[in-house]
């Protein structure tokens, strides 16, 4: 039994395959580029001991500027927090 294999007319084998797949490559990729592009790289700060004053100046400005709500995962932050 032979299983025909094709797909709206275009027979499936690895000299039509190949092509498509390349082709497919090159739009994500290219997909890939523009979000990167539109979408800015968010940043990122690791605090030491004795930021606290940078790190309550930060959690401020982005409390003051938020315009959903902020998630905020501090383990070692107290009822000062939401005093923000």
């Amino acid at each position: 039994m032979t299983r025909d294999m094709t797909l709206v007319g275009l027979p499936l084998s690895s000299n039509t395959l190949g092509p498509i797949w390349i082709s497919m490559q090159g739009i994500f990729r290219t997909a890939c580029a523009r979000v990167e592009v539109a979408i800015p790289p968010k940043k990122e700060k690791i605090y030491g001991p004795g930021d606290a004053i940078d790190v309550y100046r930060d959690l401020s400005t982005i409390v003051a500027v938020a315009t959903n709500s902020v998630f905020i995962a501090d383990v070692y932050g107290d009822h000062e927090i939401f005093d923000l």
